[in-house]
């Protein structure tokens, strides 16, 4: 009984090698296998399968390009940081101008407002005085 199932398993070996190889070197001849079994993507899927694994297998970098790629990457993080530093940079200058220009502009406020109080304040000393010299010559 084991003799029998032997045999079963080496043909059955021999028949997918054969299936195997005839995908690769026979491409017509597994298209027309996968046609009578009844699944015609099958040799197509089993080719196409081999070339994505050859691709990823050989599109493994070297330590050169590894190296390039990394020295790249880091001239670009520090173009960035310098890029953020210059504009942190402009942002700090013109916020140190609109401080000064507001700093400015409240001094000048100021400067009007205790004008307009002195002014005031002369013009009510003016009055007092004119109010008294009308007292004065109304009382003669």
């Amino acid at each position: 009984m084991s003799w029998i199932i032997t045999k079963i398993f080496l043909i059955l070996l021999i028949w997918v090698s054969w299936y195997g190889l005839s995908v690769f070197v026979l491409p017509e001849v597994a298209a027309s296998i996968d046609s009578l079994i009844g699944v015609p993507w099958l040799s197509d899927t089993i080719r196409w399968s081999k070339l994505n694994f050859d691709t990823a297998i050989t599109d493994i970098p070297n330590l050169q390009q590894i190296r390039s790629w990394a020295t790249d990457m880091w001239i670009k993080i520090s173009d960035g940081i310098d890029t953020t530093k210059e504009t942190i940079d402009t942002i700090r200058s013109w916020a140190q101008k609109a401080g000064d220009t507001y700093n400015n502009a409240k001094d000048t406020i100021d400067w009007v407002k205790n004008t307009l109080s002195w002014a005031t304040q002369t013009i009510n000393d003016i009055n007092v005085m004119v109010e008294s010299i009308n007292s004065i010559s109304t009382q003669k």
